[in-house]
């Protein structure tokens, strides 16, 4: 009877933990690609989000800035 219970309890635990939506992170970008030559540039993009937004990249010889920021 005991683990029975038990069992019930668990059912009801990951009922509850599966019913938990996961929030959607709405944003957008100006450009779907860029393309640059060989001696390098500079290019703008512009993006949209409704709250708080960081830009970072993994490699070295790109830089963003500014780094963060708040909507547009």
């Amino acid at each position: 009877m005991r683990i029975n219970r038990m069992f019930l309890v668990m059912a009801v635990m990951v009922a509850a933990a599966s019913c938990v939506e996961t929030p959607v992170v709405e944003f957008d970008v100006d450009l779907n690609e860029i393309r640059m030559g060989a001696a390098g540039g500079e290019t703008k993009i512009k993006v949209s989000s409704p709250g708080s937004w960081v830009a970072m990249t993994e490699s070295p010889w790109i830089t963003v800035s500014p780094a963060n920021g708040r909507g547009t």
